[in-house]
């Protein structure tokens, strides 16, 4: 265990050596209280009528959250050891902690929000989304855009700790929330929106159609994950070459008409979050999420399909509010660059910005899964 716990501090500091501040909560597992978890169902109504008022404010308070922390801490010297030491030992307490130099990735984390920049003034801010777990999810297998299943309890919790997460924004949380047309994403707005509202503060939930999961075709959909990755794979491989024609076997999508919606969708997003206080939420799905981060970045395709997206995580884009474009061409990177396929007339009217956060998930730690 000596070695072990050594061994660990030398890997963190190593870390460490290149970053000048860190900011430190207190572990949840460190507090004598045990966060009982909620116990609300999918409403199926936006709005809550005031009888629930009471309800709903002692949901929004049963989750604790950890209530000590050191802000802007400097690392230098023997602080520095002091402070690797103590991660290493807070690594083989909970034996699965990693140490991360960029953030504190303490567990259950419902703040995890609050450490974001600031959104500069000419942005707006999207909070895309994924959707909770289905049993689909749970089971690895394929639902797509063709099997529509509801959440499992696993993802109402999940669903429950995402709205409290953005809950903590306070007055900078969005009131308009877009989902899918697909039912596990339209559960998890609904939940959402149960969380973050107040009778001060309605919350307008609308389907966008548009943000849709990935339609792969009828050939992958319902199929084990482990039967169907190899076919996506291989539509994935094919559109990152250029190959923006080609569809999933049994039809499906091709390429160019996925990253079109997805241009298309940022676009009218933008416009909603500037008429609507600056910001909106988007719950969506797993390869949509992938697509857009990589479109977006104007990384290889072939990348984008491993970025990871947990259900429920939180990814953060924050885009020009003048809706100013960029423009995706056939050579882009997204496509393989030079050695692009693409047709001569392909392009993509990109917003303006950048990807500040993806696959935030500290809010879903030690979730008790059944």
């Amino acid at each position: 265990m000596t070695f072990y716990r050594l061994l660990v501090a030398l890997l963190a500091l190593s870390q460490l050596q290149q970053v000048t501040s860190f900011t430190f909560r207190t572990p949840i597992w460190a507090q004598s209280a045990r966060n009982p978890r909620l116990t609300a169902s999918v409403d199926t109504h936006a709005k809550k009528p005031l009888s629930d008022r009471n309800e709903h404010e002692s949901n929004k308070q049963s989750i604790m959250e950890p209530t000590m922390s050191v802000e802007g801490m400097n690392i230098n010297g023997w602080d520095r050891r002091t402070l690797v030491e103590s991660m290493a030992a807070s690594v083989v307490a909970l034996g699965s902690l990693a140490v991360s130099p960029s953030s504190a990735m303490v567990p259950y984390n419902l703040a995890c929000l609050l450490d974001l920049p600031p959104v500069p003034k000419d942005c707006v801010r999207i909070y895309l989304c994924r959707h909770g777990q289905t049993e689909n999810n749970r089971l690895g297998k394929v639902q797509g855009a063709r099997v529509d299943p509801p959440i499992n309890y696993n993802g109402l919790d999940e669903a429950k700790r995402l709205g409290t997460a953005l809950d903590k924004l306070k007055d900078k949380c969005p009131s308009l929330i877009y989902h899918s047309n697909l039912r596990r994403s339209s559960e998890t707005a609904k939940t959402v929106s149960r969380i973050i509202q107040d009778d001060d503060k309605p919350i307008s939930l609308i389907e966008l159609s548009s943000i849709r999961e990935v339609d792969f075709g009828s050939v992958a959909e319902g199929k084990p994950l482990s039967d169907a990755r190899g076919g996506m794979l291989r539509t994935f491989g094919s559109w990152a070459a250029g190959f923006v024609a080609e569809r999933g076997d049994g039809g499906g999508e091709s390429g160019r008409e996925v990253m079109e919606r997805i241009a298309s969708s940022l676009r009218f997003l933008v416009k909603e979050a500037n008429e609507n206080g600056g910001s909106v939420i988007a719950i969506s799905h797993s390869k949509f999420n992938r697509v857009l981060l990589a479109v977006m970045e104007d990384k290889p395709l072939i990348q984008g399909a491993a970025i990871q997206q947990a259900n429920c995580c939180i990814n953060v884009l924050d885009l020009k509010r003048d809706g100013s474009t960029t423009t995706l061409g056939p050579k882009c990177n997204l496509l393989g660059g030079p050695l692009s396929n693409a047709p001569d007339d392909f392009s993509l009217q990109i917003p303006v910005g950048k990807v500040v956060r993806v696959n935030e998930k500290r809010h879903l730690e030690n979730l008790e899964f059944s």
